[in-house]
């Protein structure tokens, strides 16, 4: 990633979230709220935390700006390429669209973890 990088959190990194939220990333600053743009998602719970991945939901998150220091620490901590991968996606935040990168787990991947359907709100889902 380049710096500066936007980033969507959907899941532990949100704010508020006592173990890693991006509260703690000196090299961390919040944009807002957001959901993202189109309907091409779902979130599962996998447990202790969600995967985005495929499907026909938007999804509920969070919007940061960081450092390339906080993108490479992001990298590691999602066991990125192998295990989350990435990609730049269009979020919504306040009346703006933007581009940002997602951590995600391709559909078929997914399919070999144990993991719980998260409820959707209509057309939109969000992990808490």
């Amino acid at each position: 990633m380049r710096k500066p990088n936007k980033v969507f959190v959907y899941g532990t990194l949100k704010s508020g979230n006592k173990t890693r939220g991006m509260q703690y990333f000196e090299g961390a600053e919040f944009l807002g709220d957001a959901v993202t743009s189109d309907n091409l998602f779902d979130i599962v719970d996998l447990g202790s935390f969600p995967a985005v991945t495929q499907g026909k939901f938007k999804i509920k998150g969070e919007v940061y700006e960081v450092d390339e220091e906080t993108a490479e620490y992001l990298d590691a901590i999602e066991g990125y390429p192998n295990f989350y991968n990435r990609k730049v996606i269009s979020v919504n935040v306040a009346s703006a669209k933007i581009q940002a990168w997602v951590y995600f787990i391709d559909k078929v991947q997914i399919e070999t973890y144990r993991y719980t359907e998260v409820e959707a709100d209509g057309d939109t889902k969000e992990w808490n």
